[in-house]
């Protein structure tokens, strides 16, 4: 599912973004998709908060309503939810430093222009279309989660359920057993499965010795004796290929 995200304080504005979003995600193959309305940039933070990383993969922010306080915010949505990319629009050329100052992924001048403001933002969804290939969606304890493969360091078993640990430091509990959550991953060449206990991103191994794997955030996993062999050689392959 690709979601898209408006935030604007005027209802008539983004209405209409809506409607023009909704068009130019078809033609651009993004479809089906939802699009959520969000008055402020709090509301939308904190409903992406609380549906975890993956919810929205691209916010469309009106930059010309917009105070000090939402600028930070901003800025902080971007340090916390770094996979979902946003874009900025403002009526006002000097926004663009804005933009870049809160490491927004894009900036979109309105000039009045139909034509060009679809241009841009087809631009930014056929982006966002090769972004959504490298994902993977899982069953969660949360419901239905749609991770960036590339932020997936590797997931272990543990009592309640296999858990994914992910570069930003957090994780994601899952259900049902390991075999089960690898079956999901496994159309993706990059997961390797290490006998019961882990399943790891090879894209992710920092460093890998003859009992343990080092990832980029530190974190060190010890292979079960059986898996190793079988583990050094998959990277090998993958690193070879």
């Amino acid at each position: 599912m690709i979601r898209l995200a408006i935030c604007d304080s005027r209802s008539k504005a983004r209405t209409t973004l809506r409607q023009a979003m909704g068009q130019l995600a078809n033609e651009a193959g993004l479809s089906p998709y939802a699009i959520g309305l969000f008055p402020s940039v709090s509301d939308a933070f904190h409903a992406f908060r609380e549906r975890r990383a993956g919810f929205c993969s691209l916010m469309l922010c009106s930059m010309d309503t917009q105070d000090a306080e939402n600028l930070e915010l901003l800025a902080q949505f971007k340090k916390e939810l770094p996979d979902t990319k946003l874009v900025l629009v403002s009526s006002a050329a000097t926004a663009a430093m804005t933009a870049y100052r809160v490491r927004a992924d894009g900036f979109i001048l309105m000039t009045g222009n139909a034509g060009e403001f679809a241009k841009a933002m087809s631009a930014q969804l056929a982006r966002l279309g090769n972004h959504q290939r490298q994902t993977i969606t899982l069953k969660t304890k949360m419901g239905i989660e749609v991770l960036d493969a590339d932020s997936i360091l590797f997931a272990e078993t543990s009592n309640a359920g296999p858990v994914i640990h992910l570069a930003n430091g957090s994780h994601v509990e899952t259900r049902g057993a390991l075999q089960a959550l690898y079956d999901q991953m496994a159309h993706d060449e990059r997961f390797a499965k290490a006998g019961g206990s882990f399943i790891v991103n090879l894209n992710n191994v920092r460093s890998a010795g003859k009992t343990s794997l080092v990832f980029p955030d530190g974190s060190v996993i010890i292979l079960p004796i059986r898996a190793r062999k079988p583990l050094q050689d998959a990277l090998a392959a993958y690193r070879d290929r």
